[in-house]
């Protein structure tokens, strides 16, 4: 059977726009990396752990307590836009959700939670060596979690 030419250029078009919606997209995702500390803050004695000497100085600018204790530190690696999680001390998890990368930061849906319940929920924007501290919940032991984030 022969195919006249206007049908055989239909052909070759239809099959050419199928060609390029199976072929496998390029990611253009940038990956930033975040370091994420959680802190023990309390008004017992022991001053700033020596982990923590780097945020010393904006840990008590921005809170009252006597002791900053280190209870984790983790990486995360997070392609932009993307999520990813990392656990923390304590059953808690952190959860960045990445929506935009610019010269100016990384803007991120943040959720931090321990098993199912919610410890707290906002947006923050992150800037490279910038570190951002969050005030958390109750640590249960007369001191409160606080979070360091620092995209390096």
């Amino acid at each position: 059977m022969k195919l006249p030419i206007r049908n055989l250029m239909n052909v070759l078009i239809l099959a050419g726009i199928c060609g390029l919606l199976a072929a496998p997209a390029t990611s253009d995702a940038a990956s930033e990396r975040v370091q994420v500390i959680l802190v023990e803050a309390s008004n017992g004695e022991g001053g700033v752990d020596s982990s923590l000497r780097a945020y010393a100085g904006t840990l008590q600018r921005l809170f009252k307590f006597k002791s900053y204790k280190q209870l984790s530190r983790n990486s995360l690696r997070l392609d932009v836009p993307g999520e990813g999680s990392v656990s923390l001390a304590g059953g808690q998890k952190l959860t960045l959700r990445a929506s935009d990368g610019s010269k100016r930061g990384l803007m991120a849906e943040l959720t931090w939670a321990r098993g199912s319940k919610k410890l707290l929920h906002t947006r923050i924007q992150l800037r490279s060596g910038s570190p951002a501290v969050l005030g958390g919940p109750s640590t249960g032991r007369g001191g409160t979690y606080l979070l360091i984030l620092v995209m390096d």
